[in-house]
């Protein structure tokens, strides 16, 4: 329903902020769709600390959303 997709978006944007501001940008432009390379150039960091901030990062989510949902 809209009203529980609303509250899974709501609750997502709240454990996005929970990362640290540098991790949130990443895994931002990631979901906006940019290539790890596209990202990694426009933030003048390599394209290995991207793939391991994406991947650090969505571990945190899966956490942090598994322990809100349950």
């Amino acid at each position: 329903s809209l009203v529980d997709e609303l509250f899974a978006e709501e609750n997502y944007n709240d454990m996005l902020d929970v990362l640290p501001t540098r991790q949130r940008e990443i895994l931002q432009l990631h979901i906006e769709g940019y290539k790890n390379d596209e990202i990694a150039q426009s933030l003048n960091v390599s394209y290995n600390t991207v793939r391991n901030t994406i991947s650090t990062s969505k571990t945190k989510i899966r956490v942090l959303w598994s322990t809100f949902m349950d």
